[in-house]
C-alpha cells in the first residue's frame, strides 16, 4: 500500500535522489522504478538493451546500455545520489 503523500508527516523530510539500478527489467526492477518515480525520484537504469528498457519502463527513464562500456557507467554514477543492484 503507497502512503499517502498529500498529508503532512514523515514524507515531507524524504529527500528526492537520482538512482542508477541495475536489473530494473526484471523481476523486483520492474516493479521498483514505478515506485521510485511516483515518489518524485530520478531514475538511470543500467541496461544490456536501452530499447527492451524503454519498452518495459517507459520513455521518460534514463538508460545507460552496458555495451556503452566502463566510462559510461562511471559517468552516469557521478550523477546519481544512489545504487540499486537487483541483478543476481
Amino acid at each position: 500500500m503507497d502512503p499517502d503523500t498529500s498529508k503532512p508527516g514523515c514524507w515531507d523530510m524524504v529527500e528526492l535522489v537520482r538512482v542508477l539500478i541495475s536489473g530494473a527489467t526484471g523481476f523486483i526492477g520492474r516493479a521498483l522504478v514505478p515506485r521510485l518515480q511516483r515518489n518524485g525520484h530520478s531514475v538511470v537504469v543500467w541496461a544490456r538493451s536501452d530499447t527492451r528498457a524503454m519498452a518495459l519502463l517507459g520513455a521518460d527513464i534514463d538508460v545507460v546500455s552496458i555495451a556503452a562500456g566502463q566510462d559510461a557507467l562511471v559517468a552516469a554514477l557521478s550523477g546519481c545520489d544512489a545504487v540499486i543492484q537487483s541483478r543476481w
